[in-house]
Parts: structure tokens; sequence; C-alpha cells
């Protein structure tokens, strides 16, 4: 079943030019929704503001517009773009390879090398021992006074490396994509 965009561009291909209203009316899609395609349609490059003059009148003596589809141009489906993806990846995707690479890691080690911030890295860190990917290898020296522990932290070893997509937290459990698969209890 086509989506309202399809149907429009259906409609738009057989026309030499075509308004909002004209369009709204031929596809059943509401004026809200039509301006929305239309927008859509004009980022990508498929449609065009034309010059050909319209009958009609808005209150106030405004013309509509009048639009026409540029010769040539498919539209895409969802999910394909025509622009490139440079996406950097997320914080947690950064953490996860920087604790693939590491295995053994502290949090500044970490906000070093993800380029996150500590409270970012701590709180991927706990899920990830909750679940079981994670151990504290050397907890936080709690014991001395703040003068002796100045510049120690916990360290931190990764003992269940699943694959290279970081997993992520999904509702109260974690999802790992590697494994394609949900994971719900706590393991430690």
């Amino acid at each position: 079943m086509a989506n309202d965009t399809e149907k429009a561009w259906a409609w738009i291909q057989r026309q030499t030019s075509f308004t909002r209203a004209e369009l709204a009316e031929a596809t059943g899609v509401g004026l809200k929704s039509c301006s929305g395609i239309i927008q859509n349609l004009k980022n990508q490059g498929l449609i065009k503001v034309t010059a050909y003059p319209t009958g009609e009148r808005f209150k106030g003596g405004f013309k509509p517009r009048r639009y026409k589809p540029v010769k040539g141009a498919t539209l895409l489906g969802r999910g394909h773009s025509r622009k490139a993806k440079h996406r950097r990846g997320t914080g947690q995707q950064r953490l996860w390879q920087s604790m693939r690479i590491l295995r053994t890691f502290t949090y500044p080690d970490l906000v070093a090398t993800a380029e996150v911030s500590i409270s970012t890295a701590r709180t991927y860190c706990c899920l990830l021992i909750r679940f079981g990917y994670v151990r504290v290898v050397r907890p936080r020296p709690d014991h001395l006074p703040n003068a002796q522990r100045t510049g120690q932290c916990a360290s931190f070893r990764l003992v269940k490396d699943s694959g290279p997509i970081a997993p992520k937290r999904q509702g109260d459990g974690l999802y790992d994509t590697n494994l394609k698969k949900e994971i719900h209890h706590d393991v430690a």
C-alpha cells in the first residue's frame, strides 16, 4: 500500500502544474499534509515553483503557488536518501569501541579515547557491569584518605565482547545487535 507521498507523487507526475488545493482534492490528503509533502518534494528537488498563472485568489489578494514536477526526477522510497550519511558514532558506540580496543580501562581512559563526558562513561559502564559485559578489576580505593587517593581510579575489564556494535539499553533490558537478542535479567 502506497503512503501519502507516493500517492501524491504518482498524481503529480501526470500533471503539467498543480496547486496545493488541487493536490489535496485529487489525492484525498488534508491540506496540512499536502503542505508537508510539497515541502519534502521541493527539498528533494522533485518539484519546483512555476510561474504559471492561477485564476484563484486567497483573502487579501494572495495567489496560491503553482508547482510543476522536474523532468526525469524519481522519488526515493523510505529509508533511502540522496545525501551521504556522515554520522559520527554515538557516545555509547565510541565508548564500546574504546572498551574493545583497550580491554582493561578506567573512566579517564574512556573519556580521553571516546571523547565523552565522565558521567556518560560511568552510566554506560554501570549498565554493562549490570549485564555481565564488563567487570571491576580493581575497585576505587575508598579506604584511603582523599590526599592519597588522588589520581587513582577503579579499573575495569571487558569480559564479553559480542561484536562491533554497541549493546543498547532497551526498556529494562539490554539489546545486543551483534547477537540479535535482548537480555532481560541481571547477570552480575
